[in-house]
């Protein structure tokens, strides 16, 4: 993952992500990876996300989905 904390907006920018040829994104992943990147902004202190690097990936939406359930 290659990712800048924007400060004066609060928002954490994920540029790049890169997923092993064998990963397996099910729901479980997609939850698990979902509340990684919750514990991460919580960590850097992000009030916001964007994630531009997934937008093309096939759980994009369902990952979204799970950002906003939380």
């Amino acid at each position: 993952m290659d990712s800048k904390f924007e400060r004066s907006r609060g928002t954490l920018v994920v540029k790049g992500f890169w997923l092993e040829d064998h990963a397996k994104m099910d729901a479980a992943f997609i939850e698990a990876l979902a509340a990684g990147f919750r514990r991460f902004m919580g960590f850097i202190g992000a009030s916001e996300i964007e994630l531009p690097a997934l937008e093309s990936l096939p759980f994009y939406e369902e990952l979204v989905g799970q950002m906003e359930a939380k």
